[in-house]
């Protein structure tokens, strides 16, 4: 569990090109893995293109959450080929990913406190052993 106000677990690629000047969502954004609050689901979405609408729905994006178990390991993973998905549903068709991947793209792993879409911290949130993100590996894999 997390405490409030904690925006963490979250396991996202932003475009390299945001690192140039290029804007949000132009720059492209893939979050794989977010987690806010105490809630016990796990969000994803695809950012890309236009700031309002645009093959990626913005600024919403294309996005999908489903439940996890609070207290277990899991297991992340993107493949680029055919489509993502989450939960076995494809995330997304292929012109979006076309969109998202058109440039290169760098792994980040975090743990926010506050923000916009977490409620504020408090005074619990400072003890919450779950204000925290715990990993035990990450591998990035290129096919031939």
């Amino acid at each position: 569990m997390e405490g409030p106000g904690i925006h963490s677990n979250t396991f996202w690629v932003l475009g390299n090109s945001m690192r140039e000047g290029t804007e949000w969502p132009l720059c492209s954004e893939l979050d794989i893995h977010e987690q806010v609050n105490r809630d016990m689901e796990a969000h994803g979405a695809l950012h890309c293109g236009e700031s309002l609408a645009g093959v990626c729905n913005e600024p919403t994006g294309i996005a999908k959450t489903t439940s996890i178990p609070d207290n277990e390991d899991h297991h992340l993973a993107v493949r680029r080929q055919p489509l993502p998905r989450l939960d076995g549903s494809e995330l997304g068709d292929e012109g979006v990913w076309a969109t998202l991947a058109r440039s290169p793209m760098y792994l980040l792993l975090d743990v926010a406190v506050g923000g916009d879409w977490p409620v504020p911290p408090n005074a619990e949130t400072e003890d919450s052993w779950g204000s925290m993100l715990e990993v035990s590996y990450v591998g990035v894999y290129e096919t031939a």
